[in-house]
């Protein structure tokens, strides 16, 4: 399974890949701290997931989730957020999020998921 980080803290990408490498899961982690470079990215790689920081879904012009959730590719989003307010989450939820996080407790449940959609995979074949 391949993964796109997109935040601009780097401290942040690396605790994730961190964590992302202790998973048998984990194929390429490919990472990017702005939108251009991440749609780039996605489209090059196709990555099976793409973890976010809230605040890049904002920008209007290169609405990241957008642009994933229109392609062709079936790619599990993952939000994280400062910010876990209903509202936040109901927003990226209505954009096409699959999953919303919070970055400060919820880092665990990154690799919940990534060990869920894996298994279901191992089953199913993706396209």
């Amino acid at each position: 399974m391949s993964v796109l980080l997109v935040d601009n803290t780097s401290f942040i990408r690396d605790r994730i890949r961190l964590r992302l490498n202790k998973s048998s899961h984990i194929g390429n982690i490919f990472e990017a701290s702005e939108i251009s470079s991440a749609i780039e990215l996605f489209f090059i790689h196709h990555p099976d997931v793409v973890i976010i920081d809230a605040p890049h879904i904002n920008d209007k012009e290169n609405n990241i989730i957008e642009i994933i959730k229109h392609s062709a590719f079936r790619t599990i989003l993952i939000v994280l957020t400062n910010f876990p307010s209903f509202t936040m989450i109901k927003r990226c939820k209505e954009l096409g999020a699959d999953y919303v996080f919070d970055k400060s407790s919820e880092f665990d449940k990154i690799c919940d998921v990534l060990d869920k959609v894996s298994s279901i995979d191992s089953v199913l074949e993706r396209p």
